[in-house]
């Protein structure tokens, strides 16, 4: 019975874990959503986009990645 204790505790620490992480991402996403917004704007109206609009662009998207991963890491535990 100790080890189902753990393991179902061990659980626990993992989802809330992954549920402080997604707050973390969302937060992080909807910090800067202004800065992301110019960002694509600026890809959109220029060629050459600016080096911050770039790498505005590529947080963004390596946030949302991130998310994803925390989110299916949390459906993933809570199935089990």
């Amino acid at each position: 019975m100790n080890i189902d204790k753990e393991a179902e505790e061990g659980n626990q620490t993992s989802l809330d874990r992954c549920s402080w992480e997604i707050a973390l991402a969302k937060g992080r996403i909807s910090g800067t959503k202004e800065d992301i917004e110019k960002a694509e704007h600026e890809l959109r109206q220029s060629k050459k986009a600016s080096p911050e609009a770039e790498a505005s662009l590529k947080k963004k998207q390596k946030l949302e990645s991130e998310l994803a991963v925390y989110e299916n890491d949390l459906k993933y535990n809570e199935e089990k």
